[in-house]
């Protein structure tokens, strides 16, 4: 979980790789942590369902801004969708 303060482009993906926690699905920040599963019996099924995972496992549960003609502010709530709810349960089970 990340709380972002700024819109800045990759910022959650660069500071989430930086500490050894690519996103799931990253094509260009996130592949070397996949193919780490890969290598050892014991992992291969995460690594598996991560390579697999056909997107960035990113999402937004709550984006507020103010609004620039009201000047007020909008918050805005998403459930998390079920691909990657799917895949939390699949990493949890194997």
């Amino acid at each position: 979980e990340c709380t972002l303060h700024t819109g800045r482009t990759h910022q959650v993906r660069l500071h989430l790789t930086s500490i050894n926690n690519p996103i799931v699905g990253d094509q260009i920040y996130g592949k070397s942590k996949v193919n780490q599963f890969g290598k050892n019996k014991d992992t291969f099924n995460k690594f598996l369902i991560l390579k697999n995972f056909d997107r960035q496992a990113l999402h937004a549960s709550t984006l507020g801004f103010i609004h620039p003609n009201k000047k007020k502010f909008m918050k805005f709530n998403s459930k998390l969708p079920e691909d990657i709810a799917n895949l939390l349960d699949l990493l949890v089970k194997y």
